[in-house]
């Protein structure tokens, strides 16, 4: 009897819990006097309104219910003075922000739920590697988070762990052990020039250089993300990637799908269900694979893994391209999911086994058949597009150049520019200059087969934007360009023709003069077209 109640103990496992909980109060209750801090001292000259107005933008960013909006809105209003209403302020914001252990936190939580008392966590602890692997009954997701958990040195350090290892010790899934075996390494990202943003700042040379290193053998002709795949197309990718030790994302995903169909196939572990998916955001895809996913909403990652190879050759090698919704490093990338390859339903997926939103995105799919990748770096995927005024001001903008431009690409250019500010790809700054630079371009020419624009040469700059120019957070952006690129012959302090030209020929002197959407086969066919 004594035994029993030894073996069902959790006081080991309940001062773990203990010491992330304080852990989590303690970082969140940083965050909210860091924020009151840092606010304290804007709010004092304004007024209540001005006060209630800017918060209500605040709120707006991360709240798409307009009547939540109002009901914290009128919680700020009953706030008696303006140290009580910092404080509510303070708070509501940090809520909304990543504390620094947040992915930590998450993962020992989990764990917790796996190892559920004293005796489970003895076992693990005296030999984790025999652990995971005698764990036949664990869901790939659960063994994956005790590698997350026992390889990360702040849990060994805890003190209910206390566990010393050599700093050359990792202890591995057999998912972790099969992805090992790719050589991950040896290979290149085809387009990390392209998302200088996604490469791990560790790693950025060798990342780029990998990028510009010379084929294996032949260069494959991608069709981008397909509607959906076949067992034959994913190993005939796979092969060509391999050969290559090259690839883009789609390829990437095809090459672990082949990977472990493999395994599958020759018996070496329990079939899993292997799922191909896309995210789909205008014309731009990015594809990766999910692992045991089982719910019938593509977007319900809680239990499921996410494998992506591409992640890997763009630096993010910590995990070996093995990923949770909590440390994947593109989250942004998480919504808007299309189902592209199931390895239990192999055939085209009807329609109604797509993510809810996804009937429309999967014809868009089928009729552009376009390859990209946009990614953002939010840590939490907006439920809609929350732009700031930055943002809109720069969209506004553009839409005054396609107000006032008639060459059909320069157009095309511009709806392609506004589409990357809604997304948050690309900074509203350098928006900004790839625009001015290809409206007021004399020649642009736009590649067929690829969606990248190409500019040259000056047109006559005429006043008829000089208004637009002049709009809030515009003209002071113009103003900080003129500034750091120590351009001289503008006079006043607004922007006048004689400013704008100065610009333009500054841009079209320093800054580049193309603009790449999507990528879809290797060719040269242009469409030329004069201004």
């Amino acid at each position: 009897m004594r035994r029993n109640f030894e073996g069902l103990s959790t006081l080991r496992v309940n001062k773990i819990r203990n010491h992330i909980n304080a852990l989590e109060v303690q970082e969140r209750n940083r965050l909210i006097t860091d924020t009151g801090n840092m606010i304290r001292g804007r709010m004092a000259d304004h007024s209540d309104d001005e006060i209630e107005n800017s918060f209500k933008l605040v709120c707006e960013r991360y709240i798409s219910e307009p009547e939540e909006v109002e009901r914290i809105l009128d919680r700020l209003k009953n706030c008696q003075d303006k140290s009580e209403k910092t404080k509510f302020i303070a708070t509501f914001v940090a809520e909304q922000e990543s504390i620094p252990s947040e992915e930590f936190i998450a993962f020992v939580k989990k764990f917790l739920e796996i190892i559920k008392n004293d005796s489970e966590l003895n076992s693990f602890l005296a030999n984790p590697q025999e652990y995971i692997n005698n764990q036949k009954h664990r869901s790939a997701y659960a063994l994956q988070i005790l590698q997350f958990v026992i390889n990360n040195p702040r849990f060994n350090s805890l003190p209910d762990v206390n566990r010393k290892i050599p700093s050359d010790t990792f202890i591995s899934t057999w998912l972790t052990s099969y992805l090992y075996q790719l050589n991950l390494l040896e290979y290149g990202a085809k387009d990390a020039i392209r998302f200088p943003e996604c490469i791990h700042p560790d790693w950025k040379e060798q990342v780029l250089a990998k990028a510009k290193k010379n084929y294996n053998g032949p260069q494959t002709i991608g069709t981008g993300a397909l509607p959906y795949y076949t067992r034959r197309n994913i190993a005939e990718t796979a092969k060509h990637v391999a050969q290559m030790k090259m690839g883009e994302c789609h390829s990437f995903a095809q090459l672990a799908a082949d990977h472990l169909l493999k395994f599958i196939a020759a018996d070496k572990f329990t079939s899993i269900d292997i799922k191909m998916v896309s995210h789909v955001n205008g014309l731009g895809t990015h594809t990766f694979l999910l692992i045991g996913h089982q719910s019938d909403n593509l977007e319900d990652l809680n239990n499921c893994l996410i494998v992506d190879l591409w992640a890997v050759a763009m630096g993010h090698l910590s995990t070996y391209g093995v990923y949770t919704q909590e440390n994947y490093p593109f989250p942004s990338m998480l919504t808007k999911l299309v189902c592209c390859y199931d390895s239990r339903a192999p055939l085209p997926l009807p329609q109604h086994s797509q993510s809810n939103s996804s009937s429309s995105i999967q014809q868009d799919i089928k009729t552009t058949v376009l390859s990209g990748n946009f990614f953002t770096k939010k840590l939490t995927p907006p439920i809609k597009k929350h732009l700031t005024p930055l943002q809109q001001a720069v969209i506004d903008f553009l839409k005054a150049l396609d107000k006032h431009a008639v060459n059909r690409v320069k157009k095309d250019l511009l709806k392609d520019l506004i589409k990357a500010v809604e997304d948050k790809k690309i900074k509203p700054e350098k928006v900004l200059n790839l625009a001015v630079s290809a409206y007021y371009a004399k020649l642009i020419e736009k590649i067929r087969d690829k969606d990248k624009y190409v500019w040259k040469q000056m047109s006559a700059i005429d006043n008829a934007l000089v208004e637009a120019f002049n709009k809030p957070y515009i003209k002071e952006i113009w103003q900080s360009y003129i500034n750091e690129n120590n351009i001289r012959d503008t006079l006043g302090s607004d922007i006048s023709i004689t400013t704008i030209n100065a610009i333009v020929h500054c841009l079209n002197k320093n800054e580049e003069h193309e603009f790449i959407n999507q990528s879809i086969l290797n060719s040269n066919k242009m469409c030329f077209s004069g201004n």
